[in-house]
């Protein structure tokens, strides 16, 4: 490793870098450190920014007390000593001279604990570390769906997959010890993930009456059945339930529709394959918006009274190609 120190005009301006010597692998940050310095020695006080801190000693030891910055944010920096490539530390350092004696002067350690000290309340240093540090990361395993024609739409089998595991080398940055950076160097797959795979329906319920609707709602009393009433058809189920109490999606699917209509009142039509869609009407409040992919059990609005309804329930209705049919032939109970 070496610091540099470089003075120009009647001020010297200061800057440490500790690199890994060439050829000698990472070495111990406290250890062979070369010191390098152009210009002569004229100073009797250190000032950084606006602060003066008093040393009476020649520029040798001005020196020293960067490096000893330097130590001090290596020893409570939480990264490992043996990786460090290099420290930097940059600020708007001065060393001048003074006609007259500083009678009381810091110690070396003093100095650097000082600027540590001052530096964590008002940052004006930089201690810069490159690191190369080496880690493991979890690969996830991607998900894969598959369509089965021998599964009806709504059943889903799940295959789960397994995560696998890379070794990662990076050079990292910190600044007064907080990360700020990395560039990856290196990736090495050690263990390949295994794709988790999802087996889908496909084949349509509707002709085969198969229950593959979700009840949408959490419990309530059906008060109106689907067919005729009051001398005219009635295209849905009521269900009875207080105001407020959750909506939910009864099978994945495309929000199509979500708005106030008269009659319906707040209304939900969620689009889902094989040109079923669902519709939701009556509702205090939506939990959605158009062009939402939502799933089986999602919630999307509240239980309500608007549109045309005599008191707190969920109107749903099951289409197929834009006709209602009953909607109880095909929720799960």
């Amino acid at each position: 490793m070496n610091i540099s120190i470089k003075k120009t005009l009647m001020v010297s301006a200061f800057s440490i870098c500790l690199t890994t010597i060439l050829g000698g692998g990472l070495e111990s940050s406290y250890g062979n450190i070369l010191l390098t310095i152009e210009g002569e020695p004229t100073v009797s006080a250190m000032k950084v920014e606006d602060k003066t801190y008093k040393t009476d000693v020649d520029i040798d030891a001005s020196k020293e007390i960067l490096r000893k910055v330097g130590e001090l944010y290596i020893e409570d920096s939480v990264v490992n000593k043996d990786t460090i490539l290099s420290i930097d530390i940059k600020a708007n350092d001065k060393y001048e001279e003074y006609k007259n004696v500083i009678s009381t002067s810091d110690s070396i350690e003093e100095i650097a604990e000082k600027i540590v000290d001052e530096n964590n309340d008002e940052k004006y240093i930089d201690v810069n570390m490159k690191c190369k540090e080496t880690r493991q990361e979890t690969i996830e395993p991607s998900i894969k769906t598959v369509q089965k024609e021998d599964m009806y739409m709504g059943e889903i089998l799940k295959e789960e997959g397994m995560s696998g595991y890379k070794e990662v080398v990076a050079n990292v940055n910190y600044t007064n010890g907080i990360k700020t950076g990395e560039e990856i160097v290196q990736e090495k797959t050690i263990v390949n993930s295994k794709d988790t795979v999802v087996y889908k329906g496909v084949k349509d319920p509707i002709e085969d009456k198969v229950a593959f609707l979700e009840y949408p709602t959490e419990g309530g009393t059906i008060t109106s059945l689907f067919g005729k009433r009051w001398g005219r058809m009635h295209n849905g189920m009521d269900i009875g339930n207080d105001t407020g109490d959750p909506v939910y999606s009864a099978i994945d699917g495309v929000v199509k529709e979500c708005y106030y209509e008269n009659g319906y009142g707040n209304k939900i039509v969620i689009e889902h394959d094989n040109n079923i869609m669902t519709v939701y009407a009556h509702l205090n409040e939506f939990k959605t918006t158009v062009g939402a992919e939502v799933k089986k059990g999602d919630l999307i609005g509240n239980v309500g009274n608007t549109g045309n309804s005599t008191g707190p329930h969920l109107h749903f209705e099951v289409r197929v190609n834009g006709v209602p049919i009953n909607p109880q032939e095909y929720i799960q109970v």
